[in-house]
């Protein structure tokens, strides 16, 4: 039985949304935090992705049989839109996956000219196999690099980095190279 110590720095209760009283960050604290948080996340997944058990999986490629996993999109249409990449592109990532046995695809019984995309046992093993790689080399790292609060810490930014990625949040896919506003980037400007 784990000592009382022990379970109160486990639980740990969920930080509230804020104060709605306090005032939001503008100007140069805003940004700094958004490009301190960007830089620390990408990191972060390169650190997690390195983790990976299964390293002969490309990014993308480990990415879209993460999104089938967790059954964010059905067809390769579906996750070429939930990937922000070209339905060719996924076509050729999902026949890598499909040609090492890890997913099946099947023609749409409503629709011949769609493919519906589902994780094969073996797809299920690589994926669950990568996912706990990542939480046990994370958890090992928290335990041997960071303090209780640091811990506690991690945790309330987890919730407020989750919130910050709700879907309302997120911005709609945009073609690659081009930004917010929809203006061409300089150098597709010149390729046209």
């Amino acid at each position: 039985m784990a000592s009382s110590s022990a379970r109160s720095a486990e639980h740990v209760p969920a930080p509230s949304p804020g104060d709605p009283n306090e005032p939001r960050p503008s100007g140069p604290l805003a940004a700094r935090a958004a490009h301190e948080t960007r830089v620390a996340l990408r990191r972060m997944l390169h650190a997690l992705r390195a983790v990976d058990d299964d390293n002969e999986l490309s990014p993308t490629e480990a990415s879209a049989l993460a999104r089938i996993a967790k059954n964010e999109a059905a067809t390769a249409s579906g996750l070429a839109a939930v990937e922000g990449v070209r339905p060719q592109s996924m076509a050729a990532v999902l026949a890598k996956l499909e040609s090492r046995g890890l997913i099946h695809r099947s023609p749409d019984p409503t629709d011949g000219r769609r493919q519906l995309v589902t994780l094969a046992e073996p797809g299920r093993a690589v994926h669950e196999g990568n996912r706990s790689a990542r939480e046990e080399w994370l958890s090992a790292a928290i335990a041997g690099e960071c303090t209780q609060a640091e811990a506690r810490t991690l945790l309330a930014a987890a919730q407020i980095v989750s919130r910050l990625a709700a879907p309302r949040r997120v911005p709609e896919q945009r073609p690659s190279g081009e930004r917010a506003s929809g203006e061409r980037l300089p150098e597709q400007r010149r390729a046209r």
